[in-house]
C-alpha cells in the first residue's frame, strides 16, 4: 500500500508537471492574440476564459470526486489537459488567416483555453488528495506544497517556453498593415530598421507606441530585410503547445502508474454528503450566510480574484513597455521563484510558529503593497 508521504509525492509531482505546461502557454497569449488580430475585449477574454472555466467547473469536480473517487477525476483533467495544449499548438501553426475545420485560429485559441480550463479545475481534487492524507496539524503544509508546485512550475515552465519561441518582435498589426508587410518586396540585403519603420509608421498607419518600441529593439542590430518581414509576419511558434502536452501526457502516464485511490471508505467519513455539499457550487453561496464561511468564501475569493486579474493581465502591460516573449518567460519565472521560495520554504516553516491567520494576515498584506506598486508602474508615476 502506497504511503501517505509517497501520495504527498506523486501529487506535488503531478501538480508541477502539470503547471509547467501552464507556465509554457501564459506568458505568451497577448503575442498569439496580437498575431491573429484581437482586439482589446477579445485578448481579456481570451485570458479570462481558463479562470472562468475553473470558477464554474471545481465544485463539480470536487463532489464528483465524492462519488467516483479523486483517482479517477484527475486522470480525466490530465487528458483534456494534454488534448488542449495539443490543439493549442495545431491552432498556433495556422497563419494569420488560416482555418482548421472550418474554424479560425482565434476561435480555437478561445476553445482551447475553456478545455484547458475546464481540466485544470481538478487542481481542487489535488487538494482534495492532501485533505485526504494528512491531519489537521499538517493539512497546511500540505497544501504549502501544492502551492511550491504550482512556484516551481511557474518558475521553469516560462524558462522552456522561452526556449522554445523565437525573438521576433510580438506586433499588433491590423488587416492593412498585415498586407503591406506581405506586399514589401524584401530581399536578402541586411538592412537597418528604416524601411520597416518607415512602412508601418506612416501617417495612415501609425504603430502603437508599444509595438514601435518592439520593434526598434528587434531592429537594433542589422538584418536581412527577408528575414524582418518573416519575423513579423509568421505565426508564434506551435511548440510551446506541444511540449507542455508531452508535459501533461507525462503527468498522466505518472498518475496512472503511481497514485492510488485517497478518498476514504464512507465508513471512515460519516460526513461524506456534507462536505459533497460543500463542494457543489449551489449549496455553497447557502453557507455565505454563515459569518464563518462568508468570511472565509470571501477572502479566498477577492484575493484570487485580485491574483488572477494580476496573473492575466501582466503580459499586457509588459507590451506597454516594449517586453519581448523571452522577457515576459523570465519575469513569470522570477514570480514563480518568489512562489516556491515563499509557499516551499516560509510558509512552511512559519506557520506553525504564528498560526494561520497571521499568516493569511500577512499574505494579503504583501499581496496589497504588490499590487499597489503595479498599479504605480502602470500609470508611470514613479
Amino acid at each position: 500500500m502506497t504511503s501517505r508521504k509517497s501520495i504527498l509525492l506523486i501529487i506535488f509531482t503531478v501538480v508541477f508537471i502539470d503547471l509547467l505546461g501552464f507556465g509554457i502557454v501564459l506568458p505568451l497569449l497577448p503575442r498569439y492574440g496580437a498575431h491573429f488580430n484581437a482586439n482589446s475585449m477579445q485578448l481579456g477574454l481570451l485570458m479570462a476564459s481558463f479562470s472562468a472555466m475553473q470558477f464554474l467547473f471545481a465544485p463539480f469536480w470536487g463532489a464528483l470526486s465524492d462519488r467516483i473517487g479523486r483517482r479517477p477525476v484527475l486522470l480525466v483533467g490530465l487528458v483534456g489537459s494534454t488534448f488542449a495544449y495539443a490543439m493549442f499548438g495545431v491552432a498556433t501553426s495556422l497563419g494569420r488567416h488560416g482555418s482548421f475545420v472550418g474554424l479560425s485560429a482565434l476561435t480555437w485559441l478561445f476553445i482551447t483555453r475553456i478545455i484547458a480550463g475546464i481540466s485544470g479545475a481538478t487542481i481542487s481534487t489535488a487538494q482534495a488528495v492532501i485533505a485526504d492524507c494528512t491531519g489537521a496539524e499538517g493539512r497546511g503544509k500540505g497544501m504549502a506544497l501544492i502551492g511550491a508546485a504550482f512556484g516551481i512550475g511557474f518558475t521553469f515552465g516560462p524558462l522552456i517556453g522561452a526556449a522554445c519561441t523565437h525573438s521576433g518582435p510580438s506586433l499588433a498589426l491590423n488587416d492593412e498593415q498585415y498586407a503591406m508587410v506581405q506586399a514589401w518586396n524584401a530581399t536578402d540585403e541586411i538592412t537597418g530598421a528604416e524601411p520597416v519603420l518607415q512602412l508601418l509608421t506612416a501617417d495612415n498607419h501609425q504603430l502603437q507606441q508599444a509595438d514601435l518600441e518592439a520593434l526598434k529593439q528587434y531592429l537594433a542590430r542589422p538584418l536581412p530585410a527577408v528575414q524582418i518581414r518573416a519575423a513579423i509576419l509568421e505565426p508564434p511558434s506551435a511548440m510551446p503547445g506541444y511540449v507542455a502536452a508531452a508535459l501533461s501526457a507525462l503527468a498522466l502516464l505518472l498518475a496512472i502508474a503511481r497514485l492510488p485511490e485517497s478518498r476514504p471508505t464512507s465508513s471512515e467519513q460519516p460526513t461524506t454528503s456534507h462536505h459533497r455539499g460543500m463542494l457543489q457550487l449551489t449549496r455553497m453561496f447557502r453557507h455565505l450566510g454563515e459569518r464563518r464561511f462568508a468570511v472565509i468564501l470571501s477572502s479566498i475569493f477577492i484575493t484570487t480574484f485580485a491574483f488572477a486579474q494580476f496573473e492575466s493581465t501582466l503580459s499586457l502591460l509588459t507590451r506597454e513597455f516594449g517586453y519581448s516573449s523571452q522577457r515576459n518567460f523570465l519575469l513569470f519565472a522570477y514570480i514563480g521563484a518568489i512562489l516556491m521560495i515563499g509557499q516551499g520554504m516560509l510558509v512552511r516553516r512559519l506557520l506553525p510558529r504564528i498560526g494561520e491567520y497571521r499568516m493569511a494576515l500577512i499574505g494579503v498584506t504583501l499581496m496589497t503593497c504588490g499590487f499597489v506598486l503595479i498599479a504605480l508602474t502602470a500609470n508611470k508615476t514613479l
